[in-house]
């Protein structure tokens, strides 16, 4: 089965939590940017909600 963006998105906030990893913070930035307006906003915002990811959330986007 194939991931898609918006699961590697949310796997990589639930990656960026232990350590605090810039590293993954900029990796979702750039995913981000790439798949533009094709990002299912809906779908991540429900998952960041429901998996208590808001504050990763909000350090990668700025608060956007």
């Amino acid at each position: 089965a194939l991931t898609t963006l918006e699961d590697l998105i949310i796997a990589k906030l639930d990656w960026s939590q232990p350590g605090d990893s810039e590293l993954q913070r900029r990796d979702i930035r750039e995913l981000l940017e790439i798949a533009g307006s094709s990002i299912d906003q809906s779908y991540l915002g429900r998952w960041i909600h429901a998996l208590g990811m808001q504050r990763q959330w909000e350090r990668v986007t700025g608060g956007r």
